[in-house]
């Protein structure tokens, strides 16, 4: 997802805890990710929030932290303030029978993997969004979600395996 992600993840706070545990952050917007999928909210009246499931995920499927960051981010809430730690990505195994999930932040998107067990059926993996206003195809083949306000681009499938530490396009 081409988001404009600033930094790291860490753990949020509030409504969105249980489903969806951790939060990046963007310009004017906070992205809220978990095992099942991951909310876009943005901060901006009159924009409505954006939300990526994985349909028929595992309810047991639970998202553990990967790649620790040396940065902390320090939350204010009333006369408190907690320091979180930070990461660059999220693990989540068993998300599908044979399927794990791996959310990423670099370079300013945050993206995610789906690793498939030999033999598994690709078809298994299924997305769902919820409050797009159109879909349509780039020519790249990037999924451009329209948004009240604008896009958000959600880059092709790109299938590869890998081989002695190498990926090679499949």
């Amino acid at each position: 997802l081409y988001l404009g992600v600033r930094g790291p993840m860490c753990h949020s706070r509030g409504p969105a805890d249980g489903d969806y545990p951790f939060l990046a952050r963007g310009d004017g917007y906070a992205v809220f990710v978990g095992g099942s999928g991951a909310v876009w909210s943005p901060a901006r009246p009159g924009r409505s929030p954006l939300a990526l499931r994985f349909a028929g995920s595992s309810a047991k499927a639970v998202p553990a932290t990967a790649d620790p960051l040396p940065g902390r981010v320090l939350d204010l809430t009333g006369k408190r303030a907690v320091s979180r730690p930070t990461f660059g990505g999220l693990e989540v195994e068993g998300i599908w029978p044979g399927v794990d999930l791996a959310w990423r932040t670099e370079g300013g998107d945050l993206g995610y993997d789906l690793s498939f067990a030999a033999g598994v059926d690709p078809a298994v993996a299924s997305l769902e969004m919820d409050g797009a206003q159109s879909l349509a195809l780039g020519p790249s083949g990037d999924l451009l979600v329209g948004v009240p306000g604008g896009l958000v681009r959600h880059s092709a499938p790109v299938a590869w395996q890998e081989d002695g530490g190498l990926r090679r396009a499949v």
